[in-house]
């Protein structure tokens, strides 16, 4: 998960995704607002970590790629970045499981 942080959009934490659920199958004031916010559906988490303190993606593999804010929604990843951001994550920050 991204946002930004005070040094820069950073990695607050990351998850592990259990299922997804269409907006069509939700409850009534869930599926509301997933259409108010134009969104697909619900994505349901495992596991879910937070990063304390956040770590910067200019100290990542990521950032020497130039991309920036709001473009890293759905950004695409490879498992061996995902794996480098979680070394340096380890290296910088220390992991709380809230979910």
């Amino acid at each position: 998960m991204v946002r930004k942080a005070d040094e820069g959009d950073s990695f607050v934490g990351y998850g592990v995704a259990e299922k997804f659920i269409h907006r069509d199958l939700l409850p009534t004031d869930i599926r509301q607002e997933c259409e108010k916010m134009s969104w697909k559906g619900e994505l349901v988490f495992r596991e879910l970590y937070r990063f304390d303190p956040p770590v910067p993606i200019k100290d990542t593999i990521l950032g020497g790629t130039g991309v920036r804010g709001r473009c890293f929604h759905g950004y695409p990843v490879t498992q061996e970045q995902v794996v480098s951001i979680l070394n340096t994550a380890r290296q910088k920050s220390i992991f709380y499981k809230i979910a």
